[in-house]
């Protein structure tokens, strides 16, 4: 599974990705509808951070060493450390600088003074050796409100802690990270990351996989009706809401209605491709499918997928013409097809002819794109785009981080009108409009030749069956990755997935959307 942990999110809807100075906003909302103070919005995280602590770890085995920053973040450690310690823990605090808000002020007055409790404040003196084996840090350096790289004593403070040996915690952020931008500076690297109400951003980065860990959203009770005012840029997918959206399929349904899609994919030595693309169309729910592939590749769609029709390309080995594809419901074209220029030639003719149906273009068709760009003015409105990161890099032009490589991606499908699936761990979908939708499911066991072809073809019966570019690409990519999940559990070991155990799980996640809950 990716690591994450939404049990405290809002399962019925998109769960809204907000930058700093909106949830530091929400904040600032929640205090005013709700009549509360700051401080008892941050008694709210603190409670929130010392259950989910107390309920794993129990006192007698562990240690708690809280790293303490001069602001926000910092009362949030203070507060944590004074309800660990009446919980029996053994507590030390490091106190990294002089108070800076009158709630961090507040809580460091509130710290206890009892035996069980050390403080130790820094730059005045070091640290000591941890006292246990099992020392669990909590770091409350630094939140949402850093502005760039940290330096001088704060970042001494980041290399002892990720020197020293022990569970690493971090409250709302891993310090040193940044929520919207990419982080250039020393960061804490966590095992867990304890956030507030909602993921930030730069949880999904890659470069910031190191750093966050496994992320948890707490539940601290800001008021729910902020988000709904805000313009949504940026969500969160969640297995309710694409039940919510997967529409039933009729008592008296045939295969005449629900939808005939078409695969052109396919070459020499790339047969399999054919068949994984085409076995995930048939089991996306559609009622036909035609293969159009390679003359010398009939017997092995025939034999291998014999609930498909198998049409002939003139040419032994590649696709070599412009089919007629107008008796179709969708199209997925480049599973497997390569890149040779008689290919070339019947994907731009077939472009040119300006089809109407919904298109999902993969992989070689996306390559040939990459190495014919004039040809991009062709490609429809509303089309479907899936390519990993290295095909997508080939596609625009290399970008030095993920971040940029987001925008490059929100650029691309504003400028063509298109919706891409920018394939890989929390795979985004990004619409015309440049909205972006992060899928919550997967695991590293699907990186393995075949699982995008699988991905093509679902999206590609999806659409067959009339929904929507934009719900066929947020099923297509949950259903995916619930599928990996669930042929990892069945199976037992991410090493050992092939694409074709996600085709045999398609099923069982399809079973599993349909019977999840809000909750």
């Amino acid at each position: 599974m990716i690591p994450l942990d939404m049990t405290a999110l809002p399962h019925s809807h998109l769960i809204p990705i907000l930058s700093a100075q909106q949830v530091r906003e929400w904040d600032q909302y929640t205090i005013h509808t709700r009549q509360i103070s700051s401080y008892q919005l941050m008694e709210r995280a603190v409670t929130a951070v010392a259950s989910w602590i107390t309920t794993r770890y129990a006192p007698e085995e562990w240690h708690v060493v809280v790293i303490c920053g001069p602001g926000n973040n910092g009362g949030d450690g203070l507060g944590l450390a004074r309800q660990l310690f009446k919980q029996f823990y053994d507590v030390t605090v490091w106190l990294v600088g002089d108070s800076k808000t009158v709630d961090h002020q507040t809580n460091l007055d509130r710290l206890p003074t009892s035996e069980g409790m050390r403080l130790v404040r820094w730059p005045d003196s070091l640290p000591p050796s941890d006292r246990t084996t099992s020392p669990i840090y909590v770091d409350a350096l630094f939140g949402t409100g850093l502005k760039g790289p940290v330096s001088g004593i704060h970042a001494e403070v980041i290399a002892q802690v990720n020197a020293r040996q022990g569970l690493k915690i971090a409250i709302d952020l891993p310090s040193g990270l940044l929520a919207d931008e990419p982080t250039t500076g020393p960061c804490v690297e966590a095992e867990h990351t304890l956030t507030f109400q909602v993921p930030k951003l730069a949880f999904f980065i890659r470069e910031n996989e190191r750093f966050v860990g496994q992320w948890h959203a707490l539940d601290i009770g800001l008021a729910p009706a902020y988000p709904d005012d805000l313009p949504k840029q940026i969500s969160l997918l969640t297995i309710p809401y694409i039940r919510d959206i997967l529409p039933p399929r009729s008592t008296f349904a045939h295969k005449g209605t629900m939808g005939h899609a078409c695969l052109i994919c396919g070459s020499d030595g790339m047969m399999g491709a054919a068949l994984l693309s085409g076995q995930a169309a048939l089991r996306s729910g559609t009622g036909k499918l035609t293969i159009h592939a390679p003359r010398h590749g009939q017997l092995i769609i025939q034999i291998g997928l014999p609930e498909a029709i198998y049409d002939a390309d003139p040419h032994d080995q590649v696709w070599s013409r412009v089919i007629d594809t107008t008796r179709y419901q969708s199209v997925g074209i480049g599973c497997g097809i390569g890149t040779n220029e008689i290919t070339h030639q019947a994907l731009k003719g077939w472009l040119s002819s300006k089809p109407e149906q919904p298109l999902v273009l993969d992989a070689d068709a996306i390559n040939l794109l990459s190495s014919h760009p004039d040809d991009l003015h062709l490609l429809p409105s509303g089309c479907i785009l899936t390519p990993h990161g290295g095909e997508f890099n080939r596609l625009v032009g290399g970008a030095p981080d993920s971040w940029s490589q987001l925008t490059n991606a929100m650029v691309f499908a504003r400028t063509h009108r298109v919706f891409l699936v920018l394939k890989g761990a929390y795979t985004r979908i990004i619409t015309p409009q440049g909205d972006v939708l992060i899928n919550s499911t997967g695991n590293a066991g699907m990186a393995t030749a075949g699982s995008g072809d699988v991905l093509a073809g679902l999206m590609t019966g999806l659409l067959a069956q009339g929904l929507s570019p934009l719900h066929a690409c947020c099923i297509g990519v949950m259903i995916h990755g619930l599928a990996g999940d669930l042929a990892v559990d069945r199976r037992g070991s991410q090493e050992a997935l092939l694409a074709s155990d996600i085709i045999d799980h398609l099923g069982h996640a399809f079973q599993a959307v349909h019977q999840s809950t809000d909750r």
